[in-house]
């Protein structure tokens, strides 16, 4: 059974240049840089590659992606999560208004994150913001699972 946990893990850990992907029949969770799935598109049998150890065992998987399509599926991208909108969701549902506002109005422009950071510190809250990241990030893999009709355990 799959577990939801895997895939909270599995989307928390993906890398801006990174395809990963779930093996539904084994429930195992594969992941292919972008640059080695552009390769595998091409990649005929025979191909001579100039491949690193690890870059290797990212073709042979975004082979089996290729050759076995109908059994994977793509796990939301660092771009479908949007860490922003979690951040942002978090400065405007902080329970007290005056935080609240103050984070808000931090979040604006360049720098966000690092002002947001600083400022969550600064009033002490990191542990209730790192709570609602881990349940958004819950919420994601949870409605992921349920629009690809995947069945979980939680």
């Amino acid at each position: 059974m799959l577990k939801l946990e895997q895939i909270v893990d599995a989307i928390e850990m993906i890398f801006d240049e990174e395809l990963v992907f779930l093996d539904k029949t084994t429930n195992e969770i594969v992941r292919v840089e972008s640059d080695i799935h552009r390769i595998a598109e091409e990649y005929e049998e025979g191909d001579e590659l100039q491949l690193a150890e690890w870059q290797r065992d990212s073709l042979k998987n975004a082979l089996r992606v290729f050759e076995n399509g109908d059994c994977f599926l793509r796990l939301p991208s660092k771009y479908d999560i949007n860490e922003y909108n979690i951040m942002e969701e978090f400065c405007q549902e902080y329970p007290n208004e005056r935080i609240s506002d103050r984070l808000c109005s931090l979040i604006r422009g360049s720098g966000a994150f690092r002002r947001f950071k600083e400022a969550i510190s600064g009033y002490d809250i990191e542990e209730q913001w790192y709570t609602h990241k881990q349940q958004s990030y819950v919420n994601i893999a949870r409605n992921w699972c349920e629009d690809n009709k995947l069945e979980f355990e939680e």
